[in-house]
């Protein structure tokens, strides 16, 4: 009976082991599932965004390059906003310390 009971586990460990993992590090296929999606998005953005980034968006919106594309563009306005923000607030800043219309 024990020798049946062992042969029911080592069963169960062998097909507990053939198991695919859906989380985390163990599940590489999104390497190759999205290669396509990955290519047309660094034809399209250019070396401005890496890879590795690009890999992780199109992973994160399930390979929906639109969602990929707005994401993307929805972060280079932001950048572009606060870059303007910036140099506008130096350029206000610096015109304030000059007196440029002195009064006699």
């Amino acid at each position: 009976m024990t020798n049946t009971r062992n042969k029911e586990l080592l069963l169960d460990c062998i097909l507990i082991g053939k198991v695919k993992c859906n989380g985390g590090m163990q599940d590489n296929n999104n390497d190759e599932k999205y290669v396509k999606e990955i290519k047309t998005l660094v034809r399209l953005f250019g070396e401005s965004i890496n890879r590795e980034e690009l890999r992780k968006k199109i992973v994160h919106y399930n390979g929906n390059v639109d969602l990929v594309i707005k994401d993307i563009v929805q972060q280079f306005v932001e950048k572009e906003v606060l870059k303007y923000k910036k140099k506008k607030k130096k350029t206000m800043c610096f015109s304030h310390s000059i007196d440029i219309n002195p009064q006699k």
